[in-house]
């Protein structure tokens, strides 16, 4: 966006570096960018800030075509298709005022050639050729890349366009050909030939309306392209420029604090850094990324949702096209980067079809959660490779939306982790390695359901299950097929304080197993409440545990249960509350 009025933009004096005339005091010397925190410097006072100076500067801008530059540039000003081919063997530094040019038109360049734009004072380019008619930014001596320093459009450039334009032989070793730093940029149908580093970069204030139809395609055989700021990211709207084969965009800067969309540029994006989505407060960051997109996360790297205040991810791959979050480089180790982060601001959580690879370490899950507003969607997402847990789930207060057809191979143990509750609904067809379990921890406060899933759940302790008030009672449901397993003297028990109860159910095809992890485990006791255990099997019980214990007061119904190598039957103390359909029962330790 422009930042002064049109009168005061007319008045700027715009600066024309001739040969040997010094370059403005406020510019570095080369061109080069003051480093991170540091001002631009304001614009002179005086002439500059009176209208009647700005048309004084006007009417003696050169008269005729001036196709050399030798003649200073003072205000607004237009190169023409009659006057071109224009030479530049300095660098013109348009400032406070703007340049046109007219389709058709040459610039040659010689060595030290360079077209900046925007550096203290608003100005800006407008370069729109058309395709009859394109404009060429070229070397006017040497034909190999960096022959010339290149166009860059600095902080003040807003508003600025270059449209069906080629750029050949720019750019040197710490300079792309492109720079881009202002804001409302439009980049549309630019050709760049043989660049000597960068085809292009986009700075952490750069924001681009368009980035479509550019040809890079013949731009250099640099693997990394160009680079783009992550919330500039936006500005490409989908696949369609042409890139070099095997090159990458990689992505510098490392927030997001407003709403984006990531569209498939048909190449992979490389990140090197942290990724934090964060909004300011009282607003709202969610990070759309599109079909078809990688990401190439670099070592210890990691994205982190909603730390301070909301962050969003909304990943919608296809089954045709996942979303592909991989490492940077060909190294074999797993967990080279951190993962998927989402912590307790997180929001609108969707993730479909997306490939997670080579994320997580020993102690992070390659996608946590910490207990954010809703755990969102995890539908047909593939971990692997990871050297911890798939999935961590530390949310207690709430469930997946969904999540089923998931696929989770070559991660490290226990394959996922839960809060218990967060385990609750768990859909069908999620693939877990060959030994994986499904670890679970915390209590009970809220009704939950256990599924039958490919792989046992698996509790280290006791699981408590009651709720907040006599009159509030909540239940733990463990569906038909589903097998737990319990660490030494860990156990189920229902209604320690406030009454729950425990329905387990299976069937004769699908009986639910409870068993132990290793060694013996302590039971079921239903100490306030009630329980329902059908088609059941109990296993590896410590000698003095019953599978269940009813305690007085208590009810329940048990029937088809089938116990192995138990010391004990079922524990009755309930004064004939207890149906038992033929078990087996004891009063001993009531």
């Amino acid at each position: 966006m422009r930042h002064t009025t049109k009168a005061a933009a007319l008045v700027a004096v715009g600066t024309l570096l001739l040969g040997g005339c010094k370059k403005k005091a406020e510019q570095p010397a080369g061109g080069e960018k003051p480093a991170s925190g540091a001002t631009q410097p304001q614009p002179a006072t005086g002439a500059a800030a009176n209208p009647s100076a700005a048309n004084a500067n006007a009417a003696q801008n050169p008269a005729g075509c001036n196709s050399d530059f030798k003649e200073q540039i003072k205000a607004s000003y237009t190169l023409t298709e009659k006057c071109s081919p224009y030479t530049l063997d300095h660098e013109l530094s348009v400032d406070g005022w703007d340049l046109t040019i007219e389709p058709g038109v040459t610039v040659k360049f010689a060595e030290s050639g360079r077209l900046s734009v925007g550096w203290n004072n608003d100005a800006r380019l407008t370069a729109n050729g058309t395709a009859e008619k394109p404009i060429a930014f070229v070397s006017g001596g040497r034909q190999e890349p960096g022959a010339w320093r290149g166009i860059d459009l600095y902080t003040h450039s807003g508003g600025s366009s270059l449209q069906n334009v080629r750029i050949e032989n720019a750019g040197r070793d710490d300079n792309p050909a492109l720079e881009l730093d202002g804001q409302d940029l439009h980049v549309k149908g630019v050709t760049v030939v043989a660049s000597k580093n960068l085809a292009f970069k986009l700075g952490s204030e750069a924001r681009v309306v368009e980035f479509e139809a550019n040809d890079f395609s013949k731009a250099g055989t640099h693997e990394v392209i160009g680079s783009f700021a992550f919330a500039s990211l936006g500005g490409i709207k989908a696949a369609t420029n042409k890139w070099p084969e095997h090159a990458v965009i990689e992505v510098t800067d490392d927030a997001a604090k407003t709403d984006l969309a990531i569209a498939n540029a048909g190449i992979p994006y490389r990140i090197l850094h942290n990724v934090d989505v964060d909004a300011e407060e009282g607003k709202t960051a969610v990070v759309t990324v599109a079909p078809g997109v990688v990401f190439q996360m670099g070592e210890d790297t990691r994205w982190g949702f909603g730390w301070n205040h909301s962050g969003g991810a909304k990943f919608l791959g296809t089954a045709a096209e996942p979303i592909v979050f991989t490492r940077f480089g060909d190294s074999p180790e797993k967990g080279s980067w951190k993962g998927l982060a989402f912590y307790d601001h997180a929001k609108k959580l969707d993730l479909e079809y997306v490939k997670v690879e080579f994320a997580g370490t020993k102690d992070d899950a390659a996608i946590s959660y910490g207990k954010p507003n809703s755990l969102g969607k995890l539908v047909h997402v593939t971990v692997s490779k990871a050297a911890g847990s798939a999935v961590n789930a530390k949310q207690d207060a709430t469930t997946f939306e969904a999540f089923s057809d998931n696929t989770f191979e070559d991660v490290g143990a226990p394959a996922l982790r839960f809060q218990i509750e967060a385990a609750s609904n768990l859909g069908a067809n999620n693939t877990l390695p060959a030994g994986g379990v499904i670890a679970l921890e915390g209590d009970v406060k809220q009704d939950t359901t256990l599924t039958a899933q490919t792989a046992p759940y698996q509790s280290l302790g006791k699981i408590d299950v009651e709720g907040s008030s006599e009159v509030a009672p909540v239940s733990l449901t463990i569906q038909p097929g589903a097998t737990l397993r319990f660490g030494s003297d860990a156990s189920i028990g229902v209604g320690w304080n406030n009454p729950g109860a425990l329905i387990a159910v299976g069937t004769a095809e699908k009986p639910i197993t409870f068993t132990a992890a290793a060694g013996s485990w302590k039971g079921i006791t239903i100490y306030k409440g009630k329980a329902q255990v059908e088609n059941a099997a109990f296993e590896k019980l410590a000698d003095d545990a019953a599978p269940v214990t009813f305690r007085k007061d208590t009810e329940g119904d048990v029937k088809a249960l089938k116990l192995t190598g138990l010391k004990l039957p079922v524990r009755d103390c309930t004064e004939k509350k207890l149906q038992t359909n033929g078990v087996k029962t004891t009063t001993e330790g009531c």
